[in-house]
């Protein structure tokens, strides 16, 4: 009898099925999404909800996110801004229902290894001392045997009762530890300025309420391992600036020493470069002088060239392109007694005649500086006249004719001046007429 009511309890814990929630956080590099999920579905060994937290990533990440969605079916959020990996995690929480067994904290860059793997894990909660979460063994990591410890064995698993925090890419969570989990209210989240990933907090608040087990037995990949990714998705840790070395230096190192190839640097020449260097740029251009035994420049000197730069990349731009209004009397409209039809024209500013003129269609272009030159030199005088309209014109003549009259007006008082005027010398009789004066004398004076 005791055997059969171990069998019956047997096959009741078989029947009763682990309710298992996944969460994941995305923010771009797709093809290793599609990795992570692919593995997942196919390796899990149980049924799960999955519930997956985008931060506002890329166009083409979010496109294959809604193809998965399609697939597999799982729960899919967008955040309306950028928050980063540790806002993210705590503002979607409230999308989680506290309804599961277990919950599991799977990066988007993990690869499944281990068929099963779900179960098997769930298993390792049944060791003899109180566990609040378990780990598989993460392949791709760096220093990923630096803690060592005792390994146990139990269940036909090999354990080490004390994970390493390296391990936090894929963490399983009883429901008492999840459900305990501290969250921040709205306003706290707000005022935080953490760049820092969610694992050592969901981890130290595991090790406060139990052991920590790693498996390993059972394994996932980290894609492409540690500096892997740092080769081929360089900005997305560059642009975190989480860890200054490895997110940020070495990164660089490996950009320069593919610039530089085949040419060998050693480390210590990177670190001192580094040192003196502000940026990339100015980082790279010292590792080639150091190559050429030529001078290396500092923070200050770089600044000043960079300032330079962009001085003269702004004198270019305004002296290189120009904003102008095209002006088009299109086919298809009435004519326009001010432009010919069909014609288009580039003015510096809208004029009179044109505003608010429904026979006339006005653009506002970049032009290249050296094209409006060209356009000025070709223009002659006649073509300068048809560009002006007809009432323009006319009151051009107008005040030309008057400028001629002025011209002539004052020609006939300069000569008004030089007119001399002549006396006679017996009386005092003046005039401007020389015979006048002859024929004066003659009469009165014989």
């Amino acid at each position: 009898m005791k055997i059969d009511n171990l069998l019956k309890l047997s096959k009741k814990n078989k029947d009763t099925k682990s309710k298992v929630c996944v969460i994941a956080l995305t923010y771009n590099r797709p093809d290793y999404i599609k990795r992570s999920f692919d593995s997942l579905y196919k390796r899990a060994g149980c049924e799960f909800d999955h519930y997956v937290f985008d931060d506002k990533s890329n166009r083409s990440t979010q496109i294959l996110l809604r193809s998965l969605k399609k697939k597999y079916g799982f729960n899919l959020y967008f955040n309306k801004e950028r928050m980063g990996i540790f806002k993210s995690f705590y503002w979607n929480l409230k999308y989680v229902p506290l309804e599961y067994d277990y919950y599991v904290k799977l990066d988007s860059d993990i690869e499944v290894l281990s068929d099963n793997l779900f179960n098997e894990m769930i298993e390792c909660f049944k060791y003899p001392e109180k566990i609040s979460a378990v780990t598989p063994r993460t392949e791709g990591i760096r220093n990923i045997d630096r803690y060592d410890s005792v390994m146990q064995f139990y269940g036909g698993h090999t354990i080490k009762d004390e994970a390493p925090i390296v391990y936090g890419c894929c963490m399983m969570f009883s429901d008492t530890v999840f459900r305990t989990f501290r969250r921040l209210k709205d306003k706290e989240l707000e005022n935080t300025i953490e760049k820092w990933g969610i694992d050592s907090i969901l981890y130290d608040h595991a090790k406060r309420m139990g052991k920590f087990l790693i498996i390993e037995d059972l394994s996932v990949y980290h894609i492409d391992n540690t500096y892997g990714q740092r080769k081929n998705n360089n900005y997305y840790f560059t642009d975190r600036k989480r860890w200054n070395i490895i997110d940020n230096d070495e990164v660089w190192y490996i950009k320069a020493s593919k610039s530089v190839y085949p040419k060998f640097l050693n480390r210590s020449v990177f670190d001192k470069m580094r040192k003196v260097s502000i940026n990339f740029e100015n980082f790279l251009e010292n590792c080639l002088a150091f190559l050429k035994n030529q001078p290396i420049r500092t923070e200050k000197e770089f600044k000043k060239e960079v300032e330079k730069r962009k001085k003269i990349q702004v004198n270019k731009q305004i002296a290189y392109m120009k904003t102008m209004y095209k002006i088009t009397s299109p086919n298809n409209f009435t004519p326009d007694l001010n432009m010919k039809h069909g014609d288009s024209k580039l003015f510096a500013d809208v004029p009179i005649w044109a505003k608010n003129n429904p026979r006339l269609v006005i653009e506002k272009v970049e032009v290249e500086k050296t094209h409006i030159e060209a356009v000025e030199e070709v223009k002659d005088e006649e073509t300068v006249k048809e560009e002006k309209p007809t009432e323009l014109l006319k009151t051009e003549e107008k005040e030309k004719s008057e400028k001629k009259k002025k011209i002539k007006r004052t020609k006939k008082k300069k000569r008004k001046k030089k007119i001399v005027v002549r006396k006679c010398r017996e009386c005092d009789y003046t005039t401007t007429s020389l015979k006048r004066l002859k024929t004066h004398k003659i009469k009165k004076h014989g």
